[in-house]
């Protein structure tokens, strides 16, 4: 699970990382703090969904939630 997490972190660094250097968050409007909170958010999001969609799967292949 941890290592799904830490994967889905690296792919949304990694894109981010390209969508800086090709475009730029300047074009959006976005300068200083704001950039780092956009960041920092989007890496959050990834992570929350990330460690839930390992959840899911954990629990579907060990057989707890069969009842649902």
């Amino acid at each position: 699970m941890v290592r799904y997490v830490a994967y889905c972190w690296a792919g949304t660094l990694g894109l981010l990382a390209v969508v800086w250097a090709v475009a730029g968050f300047q074009s959006l409007g976005v300068e200083g703090h704001a950039r780092i909170a956009l960041i920092l958010g989007i890496l959050f999001t990834t992570g929350v969904a990330s460690v839930l969609m390992a959840l899911v799967f954990h629990s579907s292949r060990s057989g707890k939630d069969k009842g649902f």
